[in-house]
């Protein structure tokens, strides 16, 4: 099987994390993946289309709405209409921005409604929203879990006697908390407080951060990554809305108790292995943290539990169940 991929320049980390993983773990099942920039025609005679990337419910890549092949898209859910406008923009010129984009891209998805031949949601949740949100029907959409490179995120542990830490890791967007998880930390009283490491690339906001916040603006690398997890004391990750949630799993795989939010897909992923929180709460994740620090037996056992939890979710199966998708797709039994 040839599947043209779409895969622009200006990729979001977390989506060219899913993409790359389940393109090398196709091309492990014999499939030839053949990158597609700006022009469908690059793809050359292809079996299948795929556009891997339709972020925060955006029409699929409008270059495959003529295209003769079937199309698959991989829809990252509808945080534009999920997540309540104060907690999306970050003003109100944002805000009638936001506005004006989703008009266009629901006039977008006109086009692709009846032209793919299967879409794909990174979860249940995801699947639920595309559903609400943007009129597809549930019958039509196939949730499929992301993965976790297990090679890279696996437990280590900090060396006995070494500092412990909070860690917070995110893209910086408004709908990941940032500013409550501070306030947070600030507010925590505790002998022996621990710092607060977070890496936040794209954070632009002013002004002094908390006492013991260190701020990493740029990105890191899965290994840097890895090992970050590994000596972390807890991972501080209450977002408002997550679709899925990668940081997540490569937490829980490298050993690192979790916190995280009670609402959008996080349950879903975290299952029992995590503390959940009202993101909206900066008391609750205050309370959280506090826990974190004082109950051992606790930080124990959701490190236990975490590590368990990340080995339902895999590449493999992962790149498995979207090639099973894209044989229906090809064989005319996909979701018309």
């Amino acid at each position: 099987m040839k599947i043209g991929v779409f895969y622009p320049h200006n990729l979001s980390f977390s989506a060219r994390t899913y993409i790359d993983n389940i393109m090398s773990e196709l091309n492990r099942l014999a499939v030839d993946c053949t990158v597609i920039r700006e022009n469908a025609a690059e793809a050359g005679s292809v079996d299948i289309y795929w556009d891997p990337r339709a972020m925060g419910g955006a029409a699929p890549y409008r270059g495959f709405a003529r295209v003769p092949k079937p199309v698959v898209v991989t829809v990252h859910g509808a945080a534009s209409w999920a997540v309540p406008m104060r907690e999306n923009y970050e003003s109100i010129r944002t805000a009638i921005i936001g506005e004006v984009r989703k008009r266009k891209e629901l006039f977008r998805w006109r086009m692709f409604r009846g032209r793919c031949a299967a879409l794909i949601a990174v979860s249940s949740y995801g699947r639920q929203e595309l559903t609400t949100f943007l009129g597809l029907g549930q019958e039509r959409i196939i949730p499929i879990w992301h993965g976790v490179n297990r090679e890279i995120f696996r437990p280590g542990g900090a060396t006995a006697g070494v500092e412990r830490y909070f860690l917070h890791v995110s893209q910086f967007q408004k709908k990941k908390n940032v500013q409550r998880i501070f306030r947070a930390y600030a507010s925590l009283d505790i002998p022996n407080k621990p710092r607060f490491v977070a890496v936040v690339p794209g954070y632009d906001r002013r002004g002094r951060l908390p006492v013991g916040v260190e701020l990493m603006r740029e990105p890191k690398s899965p290994s840097e990554l890895a090992k970050l997890y590994r000596g972390a004391l807890a991972f501080v990750f209450p977002s408002i809305h997550e679709t899925f949630g990668i940081p997540i799993i490569e937490a829980m795989a490298s050993g690192c108790p979790v916190i995280t939010s009670q609402g959008s897909a996080c349950p879903e992923i975290a299952g029992d292995a995590a503390l959940l929180v009202d993101p909206i709460s900066v008391e609750e994740i205050r309370a959280a943290m506090e826990r974190m620090v004082l109950d051992i037996g606790l930080r124990n056992r959701l490190r236990n539990d975490g590590v368990i939890r990340s080995e339902s979710f895999s590449w493999p199966k992962s790149a498995r169940r979207h090639l099973a998708v894209f044989e229906a797709a090809c064989s005319g039994v996909g979701c018309r």
